[in-house]
């Protein structure tokens, strides 16, 4: 279960995805945000709850995965869905992401 904490700011980056050809496209590239977006709301066999929130990194997300447990939910990890590309030196842990990322290409990667 995906949970969008604020959907105004989701909206704009699912409208920037759109804009550069990178919300869905190719089943080969995972890269894309619908691709992320899966991921992570099915993480768990779909059993878990993701609680998707504004990052301070452009175009990007922090995310919080819980686990059902009694009445509740439990925190299980915290994680970004970031959006990486030349700004950021393809996620060569630089500004304004401060992230690393293996892939040399423009899109969005999980990171825990």
């Amino acid at each position: 279960m995906l949970v969008v904490e604020d959907k105004t700011y989701f909206d704009r980056v699912v409208e920037y995805a759109k804009s550069i050809g990178l919300y869905e496209s190719a089943a080969e590239c995972n890269g894309t945000l619908k691709s992320r977006l899966e991921y992570l709301e099915n993480y768990g066999g779909g059993k878990m709850r993701v609680r998707l929130m504004k990052d301070f990194a452009p175009h990007s997300f922090s995310f919080v995965i819980e686990q059902p447990a009694g009445d509740g939910w439990r925190h299980l990890f915290t994680g970004g869905l970031i959006f990486h590309g030349t700004l950021d030196g393809f996620g060569n842990g630089g500004a304004p992401t401060y992230a690393v990322a293996l892939a040399t290409s423009v899109g969005w990667s999980i990171h825990t």
